[in-house]
């Protein structure tokens, strides 16, 4: 018997290690009458001693949130710290809880409503009543809790290998079998969620092919760009290739359009409310013809925000019954009435020179200022300079024809394959490190814009000796319609009057086009644009001088002996009828020089002519507008007080320099000078040119091609504002597009599940 009591206390020390020195072996734990057996140990009636039971705050608050909280609660094991677990004490000994037993035996749950531990898969099947066929169970670790830590060991040994252990786990890996209706709500879920995503895919598809102006359909729907587009997701989308392959899947074309017309909708709505809290505004308007020959009408907004920022918005194409004055200004006010702004803030106007346009009677700026007689009209500026060079152009025969010679060689240069390679052989082989050949710039000239003929132009002069070269061995190639064209070029160019009209024109031609690129932002004003045209009037009257005339000159006649090109000489003369002159003699040039000097001053004079008159500051509506800003200068007349007072503050002599001066100003400053702001957006809200329609008819001509010329009006203003708007696109809520898309019908709202 003593030899059996020793076996006990050595296992006991070992298994616990203590550090204490060995009791004597006749010493026995107390024991409890519980059911497990008489071994037990007696749970204690105190608090354990200060070192077990010492700990931080939040260890302690931990411990009484488990307290509280109930058996059913637990989702798993509960494994607090060992220090909260209460310690079996014997006559000899104190018996602890070890940590390492939550690793040997992960089912031990320590409840704390019993102060014991009880085993997790047990007790919970026992809960839901799943050890009917359960053999030996035992209540210590299903329901009333183990605590004997001396006989731990064993005792979670043989339990775990338990037949009552077994079942419970078995029983608790097993999930419930769902109702047949919580199935099928649970299936419909996902496949909602699943057609949700599917469709998300379908919009993100639609809005790349939108902001890149691309093509929906090819030669079939199924050689389109979006089927294409919706392959790539599909390949790593399980999901998205079962939606598509559904019978109702909302890629039709009925669908797309749908969806296109939702884009466009949700930019022109934004574009409207911001209009309408900006305030004043100023409408653009022109027309061009699309791929079909239909004539569209372009419409843009100007508008100015609180931080004086011009912003140019289009908003859409309108194909018209006719383009009277009439027809085109009830479009601006139905444009208007669909937008929700006020009629009431139309403040400017700005269209080409066309009649229908700018008729005093019938014109479409009379029949807006009937409605609206505060609505400033305003002469596209970039046109009038067009006009400006066409009409200097057209005074003086020899730059005309100079410029027409130009034109027919590039056209010569874009049709003829073989004088272009005769061409770019030749250059390459003169080429050098301060000239360099730019060949794909010979190129016919545009009919109507002479403001971009300049680089044309320019590649003629400095390649002149290319150009010479290339037409005579094209001219001696054969009787072919080229070599034909090629000689009489030639022969033109072969004048040394022809070149000293190309370097006549290159100044000037320059100059207007800085002008009309100026002109051409979107947040250039009106009174900045008068100082531009001032400024370039300016230099045109330098250049308007015998000296400025004789270097170009010297330098026509330097390159014509360069060259071998024909001299510069006086024509033949001719005496003008008496009926003209009278009984005068009639003028000759005695010189070369004074021949041509005569021409270039006339070609300067009427390019200054032009825009005195084009440009006159004492019209009707740039009067108006000069009062306006002059008021705001000057600080005087109706808005005395305020104006006075930004006038001290500012000191500003230009409607830009005042506007520069308000942006820098913080917002307490600001609210000093309402009726300013106020004026200031009158001022800046008045468009310059109609660029912003022109910009329209480059997206138009990207767009509606010969391949894509059967598209609907409808579907071309959506796309034409999705393609100009691409910003405004990609910050489009998909999400909330979806839901609305799905939510039109009780179809859509049970498939989606909107």
């Amino acid at each position: 018997m003593a030899h059996n009591k020793k076996l006990k206390t050595s296992k006991i020390t070992s298994f616990f290690k203590h550090n204490e020195k060995e009791e004597h072996d006749d010493e026995q734990p107390s024991t409890s009458k519980s059911d497990d057996v008489g071994d037990r140990p007696v749970l204690p009636e105190v608090q354990p001693e200060e070192s077990a039971v010492e700990g931080d705050g939040a260890s302690e608050a931990k411990d009484d949130d488990e307290a509280d909280a109930g058996f059913d609660d637990w989702v798993s094991p509960n494994h607090p710290p060992t220090s909260s677990i209460p310690v079996v004490e014997t006559k000899t000994q104190k018996i602890l809880f070890q940590a390492k037993w939550y690793q040997s035996y992960p089912w031990i749950h320590y409840e704390p409503s019993l102060k014991r531990v009880l085993c997790f898969y047990c007790a919970q099947a026992e809960k839901r009543g799943l050890l009917k066929l359960a053999k030996n169970k035992e209540p210590a670790f299903v329901s009333v809790g183990f605590c004997n830590w001396k006989k731990a060991s064993p005792r979670f040994e043989s339990h775990q290998a338990s037949n009552c252990h077994r079942v419970a786990k078995a029983a608790m890996s097993l999930k419930p079998e769902a109702k047949i209706d919580v199935k099928m709500d649970a299936n419909r879920r996902q496949q909602q969620e699943t057609a949700q995503r599917a469709l998300m895919k379908v919009f993100k598809s639609l809005r790349f092919l939108l902001r890149q102006g691309l093509s929906f359909r090819g030669h079939t729907a199924e050689e389109g760009n979006f089927q294409q587009l919706l392959n790539v997701f599909r390949d790593d989308d399980e999901g998205l290739d079962r939606y598509l392959k559904r019978s109702i899947s909302f890629t039709s074309p009925q669908a797309q359009e749908e969806m296109i017309q939702m884009f466009g909708a949700d930019i022109v709505r934004t574009l409207a409310a911001q209009i309408a809290k900006d305030g004043p505004f100023g409408v653009m308007v022109d027309g061009t013809q699309d791929i079909t020959g239909v004539e569209q009408e372009a419409i843009c907004f100007r508008h100015v925000d609180d931080n004086l920022d011009v912003h140019e918005e289009f908003v859409g194409l309108y194909e018209l019954p006719s383009t009277s004055g009439e027809i085109i200004s009830k479009m601006i006010f139905d444009v208007i009435t669909r937008l929700s702004l006020s009629t009431d803030n139309l403040r400017a106007q700005t269209y080409d020179g066309a009649a229908n346009m700018l008729g005093q009677y019938k014109g479409c700026q009379a029949k807006v200022k009937e409605r609206q007689p505060l609505a400033l009209n305003f002469h596209c500026a970039s046109h009038v300079a067009n006009l400006i060079m066409q009409h200097a152009v057209s005074d003086c025969p020899a730059v005309r024809d100079a410029i027409q010679w130009v034109h027919e060689l590039g056209v010569l240069f874009k049709r003829s394959g073989k004088f272009k390679g005769i061409f770019q052989d030749i250059a390459q082989d003169s080429l050098s490190d301060d000239q360099p050949v730019k060949p794909s710039t010979i190129r016919p000239l545009c009919p109507t814009r002479w403001l971009c003929r300049s680089p044309a132009i320019l590649s003629v002069k400095d390649n002149y000796e290319p150009v010479l070269e290339s037409l005579r061995e094209m001219a001696s190639s054969g009787t072919s319609e080229s070599a034909v064209k090629a000689n009489g070029l030639l022969d033109r160019f072969e004048k040394g009057a022809t070149y000293l009209s190309l370097e006549m024109v290159t100044k000037p031609i320059v100059a207007l086009e800085q002008l009309n690129r100026s002109c051409q932002s979107r947040s250039a004003i009106v009174s900045g644009m008068l100082e531009a045209v001032k400024v370039t009037r300016s230099q045109m009257m330098a250049w308007r001088t015998y000296e400025e005339f004789h270097d170009l000159f010297e330098k026509a006649v330097s390159k014509a002996d360069e060259l071998d090109l024909d001299p510069l000489s006086v024509p033949r003369k001719r005496n003008p009828p008496r009926r003209l002159t009278g009984t005068a003699a009639p003028f000759h040039p005695t010189s070369p020089e004074q021949h041509f000097r005569q021409q270039y001053l006339a070609f300067i004079d009427a390019i200054i002519v032009q825009m005195d008159d084009r440009y006159d500051s004492s019209q009707c509506n740039l009067a108006a507008y000069k009062v306006l800003g002059d008021m705001l200068i000057s600080g005087k007349d109706v808005l005395a007080v305020q104006l006075a007072m930004y006038r001290q503050t500012t000191e500003a002599k230009s409607v830009q320099e005042a506007r520069e001066a308000y942006k820098a100003m913080t917002p307490e400053v600001r609210n000093l000078f309402p009726q300013v702001a106020t004026l200031m957006k009158l001022l800046l809200v008045c468009p310059v040119t109609s660029s912003e329609c022109e910009r329209s008819f480059s997206a138009l001509r990207r767009l509606k091609t010969w391949l894509r010329s059967t598209m609907t009006q409808k579907r071309l203003n959506a796309v034409a504002v999705c393609n100009s708007h691409h910003l405004l696109l990609d910050n489009i809520s998909l999400q909330r597009l979806v839901k609305e898309f799905a939510g039109r019908n009780e179809k859509r709202r049970k498939i989606f599940g909107f």
